[in-house]
């Protein structure tokens, strides 16, 4: 780097914008929704304003001073214990909670009239995990139960009464929640073993155990469960708060029997209401019977997934800000650690991540509004399947390793809880674990490519290098992706030919497709952007050698992306990279 060169970056987290900050996320929906930035981005800048003031408050405090507290709060002679047990939450995280529905990301959703309306939540999603993943949570829930209700498939009678209070923007909004991990059977939700018993009124009475609820702690709230009816097959049921019509008529409010058991002590999302939960006696409404209920709950997960996938890509956006603020001006032996090229190469190792990240989870989220416009499109549906576990494994794993990294730059500081970083990076653990951790997700990926999701995967990357092919300058980029392709196809016929060893091998492909898949859509972003920037090229050809440069021998030299650092930083385009391999000088 020349040393004329300055980095021009905000001193601290808390003055960044995670919406207007991020050119990146602009320029993809110019691109990819003509139209949705004209029609949302003052909402988009308002609420990047609150999640980097009042949010990043409230994420602290909850976290350090004001966690969820369990209390005996009435009477229950119907209950063993005596006593009905509530979760009492800080004034601060219920606030924060309901500014994400009160500005229609949930309600706005649901508006067939707006231009992907779906991305609109999932990006509420990537904000708002750029400060706190435990007020994040509760959204990748609201936001399927929501869908469910709107979707035609389940009861009118059950989705004209449930539905509004999902939709209401006045700071009563309820909060979802999807109850399928018993203490039994965690990921194996075909295993449950609630009970549902259907009544003389039609309602069904539910008994059993909830081991992992993250729902029944708010003011208001509507839950999604898994039982077995009495056919033997696995009903979904709808489980409100409470019984009475009027839930705006406080002084006739009726609960239902829902007892909490204990709060889970965890290592993150100390914000959170975690809670084991008894089910006895409790009255639900069946949304689907023996035969559908499992399968519509997957449909609730697959949709909380890409909010995994886009609060992971928040998490990263964080971790390379918090690098980027903490380096540029943390001197150490006569200058600042950003002026080290050793430090350069791993905020560079972030960038590049964060915005793979971002690639991986803005496909799922796309592919997610298109499976819906879509319904008959076969392929479409199996490509949604596809994605989404490659999306949900791959960026909560780099979500880890990039708050790792991240924390690391900071040192001793980022340890402790004086720094952002300490929380984050204990917070961003749990990525891996909700929705179905890494081995749930491969499962998932092997069951799909037995059944058209080998060919939706190929005919992705197909659609990528048939692009690639028209762009001039993209030539080394379109021969990796070919080999890559080759190399995939060819394995992904030998995983057809050999079912017997799926188990063995399908986190193998996992993490192949993800990163085949991953450097497929940076390229098809590079060529996109080509004209106006080559920043992207680099950061492809940065991932590629991250994930796919030998090992053997060491490289003595700057990467392509290095010999840009300050302007890769600084967000300056770079409009200039030389032949024959387009290697910058």
């Amino acid at each position: 780097m020349a040393k004329s060169a300055k980095i021009d970056f905000p001193k601290t987290s808390r003055m960044v914008n995670p919406f207007t900050h991020d050119a990146n996320l602009a320029r993809y929906l110019e691109a990819v929704y003509p139209g949705f930035l004209k029609d949302n981005q003052d909402r988009l800048e308002s609420y990047g304003d609150y999640v980097r003031t009042e949010l990043e408050a409230q994420a602290e405090y909850s976290d350090r001073y004001a966690q969820p507290e369990i209390k005996a709060v009435q009477d229950d002679p119907s209950n063993p214990t005596g006593r009905r047990n509530e979760i009492i939450l800080n004034d601060r995280y219920k606030s924060c909670e309901q500014e994400i529905y009160s500005r229609g990301f949930v309600a706005d959703t649901l508006k067939n009239d707006k231009p992907s309306p779906h991305m609109l939540g999932f990006l509420a999603q990537y904000m708002t995990s750029y400060s706190d993943i435990s007020v994040g949570c509760p959204l990748a829930m609201t936001h399927p139960i929501a869908l469910l209700l709107a979707s035609g498939k389940v009861p009118q009678d059950i989705s004209q009464k449930y539905l509004p209070q999902f939709t209401r923007i006045d700071g009563k909004t309820a909060i979802g929640g999807t109850w399928a991990t018993e203490k039994h059977g965690g990921s194996d939700i075909p295993a449950t073993t609630t009970t549902a018993t259907v009544q003389e009124d039609g309602a069904y009475r539910l008994d059993g155990h909830q081991w992992f609820a993250s729902a029944a702690g708010f003011d208001r709230w509507i839950t999604i469960k898994t039982a077995r009816t009495e056919d033997g097959g696995i009903g979904l049921f709808l489980v409100p708060k409470y019984l009475n019509e009027d839930w705006d008529d406080e002084t006739a409010q009726e609960l239902n029997p829902v007892y909490i058991s204990q709060l889970k002590d965890k290592m993150g999302t100390k914000g959170l209401p975690t809670a084991e939960i008894e089910l006895s006696g409790t009255t639900a409404y069946q949304l689907a019977d023996g035969q559908g209920g499992l399968r519509m709950m997957m449909e609730g997960l697959g949709c909380s997934r890409v909010h995994n996938a886009m609060a992971a890509a928040g998490v990263m956006h964080r971790s390379y800000v918090e690098a980027v603020c903490w380096t540029s001006t943390r001197e150490t032996f006569g200058k600042n650690l950003i002026e080290r090229e050793g430090i350069q190469e791993d905020i560079l190792k972030l960038k590049t991540e964060w915005l793979a990240g971002s690639a991986l989870a803005f496909e799922s989220a796309r592919t997610f509004d298109a499976s819906l416009s879509d319904k008959g499109d076969k392929n479409e549906r199996a490509w949604l399947r596809v994605v989404t576990a490659l999306a949900k494994f791959a960026t909560a794993e780099r979500a880890v390793e990039s708050s790792a990294l991240a924390l690391e730059l900071v040192g001793g500081l980022g340890y402790t809880k004086d720094h952002a970083l300490e929380r984050i990076y204990r917070d961003s653990m749990v990525l891996r674990v909700w929705e179905g951790p890494t081995h749930i997700q491969a499962r998932e990926l092997a069951g799909v490519l037995a059944h058209g999701g080998a060919d939706a995967f190929m005919s992705r990357i197909d659609t990528v290098l048939d692009g690639l092919r028209d762009r001039a300058g993209m030539k080394p980029e379109t021969t990796r992706l070919t080999d890559l392709a080759i190399e995939m196809d060819t394995s992904l016929k030998a995983f057809a030919a050999a079912p017997e060893k799926s188990e063995l091998v399908a986190h193998r492909f996992l993490k192949a497709m993800s990163d085949v898949l991953t450097y497929a859509l940076l390229c098809e972003e590079a060529a996109r952007e080509l004209d106006s920037d080559k920043t992207k090229q680099l950061i492809a050809r940065n991932y590629h050698d991250i994930h796919y440069g030998d090992k053997m021998p060491i490289s003595l030299e700057k990467s392509a992306l290095h010999e840009h650092f300050t302007d890769v930083v600084n967000g300056k385009p770079i409009m200039t990279i030389n032949a024959p391999d387009a290697t910058p000088k």
